[in-house]
């Protein structure tokens, strides 16, 4: 993280003395020639969509998953171009973007690319399951938009914020970390996930270690027997989708109504959290910080408590 902050200080540095979009560079993951001043944008998922608005952008369409937020910007007014993960081709090129933020991991937003491409339309493929992915997005962002302020507000100070919440987190031996295993429940079923997700950048950054990996039998068919197995310190849950009853009788359904549930350590210590969709679903965005306290909260009461 103090590469990131030494980095962003120069880019921010770079963007007070020039005033120049693309100080720091455009964003590295981006196709076709971006304007310098984009101002017929188009985000693609409502985390996307935030991201923007917190970089000091406009958009002219978004997707309907920013309904479900209860976020700071008008929005109402805005086209919707279909869902985060059914998007509408046709609605998206009728606004004539001049450019589309997309997810690189969606399927959808992979298959839209080419349709873009084919209509010389830039677009940027946008992940920020990390700080630092967020961090550097930002920093490409608001070069676009010609706000460092915002990168100093909504950046740099969510990272001294996070570096003064890691620095208070316990120096404990590897093999006496705390465990987690998050999973994530939807209306029709719950997945174990395996790294790479925003709960678990927070929670290794916070110490804890994942209890299984992709490789482990819990994850190619979720069972309560599985779960017993690890039998994590701690049990997280997010969930996935608008319809929170359905996805909590999905959960109880598969794990929690069964004989073995009260078993687990994580039950039996009231180690098992549904943690907020606002920070853990949802990308945190300009709440990072707040991600990261909520999280050590559960982890360590005693010093975030």
């Amino acid at each position: 993280m103090a590469k990131s902050l030494r980095r962003a200080a120069l880019c921010a540095l770079l963007a007070a003395l020039f005033l120049l979009q693309g100080a720091c560079g455009a964003p590295e993951d981006a196709e076709g020639t971006l304007p310098a001043r984009p101002e017929r944008v188009v985000a693609l998922t409502s985390s996307l969509a935030d991201l923007w608005f917190s970089a000091g952008g406009k958009l002219v369409a978004t997707t309907s998953d920013l309904a479900e937020r209860d976020l700071d910007w008008d929005t109402e007014s805005l086209p919707v171009v279909g869902g985060a993960v059914y998007i509408n081709e046709e609605l998206i090129l009728a606004e004539e973007p001049d450019l589309v933020l997309l997810s690189p991991t969606i399927p959808t937003h992979v298959q839209l690319a080419e349709a873009l491409r084919a209509a010389n339309i830039p677009f940027v493929r946008a992940k920020a399951d990390s700080f630092d992915e967020y961090l550097a997005l930002l920093e490409q962002f608001t070069a676009l938009t010609g706000r460092a302020d915002l990168y100093e507000t909504n950046g740099l100070a969510q990272q001294t914020r996070i570096e003064a919440l890691l620095a208070r987190v316990p120096q404990i031996p590897q093999e006496r970390r705390p465990s987690y295993l998050l999973l994530r429940a939807s209306s029709s079923e719950v997945k174990a996930i395996a790294g790479g997700h925003t709960v678990c950048t927070i929670a290794e950054d916070l110490g804890a270690v994942g209890a299984a990996d992709s490789e482990n039998a819990v994850f190619k068919e979720l069972s309560l027997e599985g779960v017993l197995a690890l039998d994590p310190d701690y049990i997280f849950v997010v969930i996935l989708g608008a319809d929170t009853e359905a996805a909590a009788a999905a959960l109880n359904r598969t794990l929690t109504a069964g004989p073995l549930w009260g078993r687990l350590k994580a039950v039996q210590t009231g180690r098992f959290a549904v943690l907020p969709k606002e920070l853990f679903h949802f990308k945190p965005n300009r709440r990072w910080g707040d991600a990261y306290e909520e999280l050590g909260k559960i982890l360590y009461p005693d010093i975030f408590g």
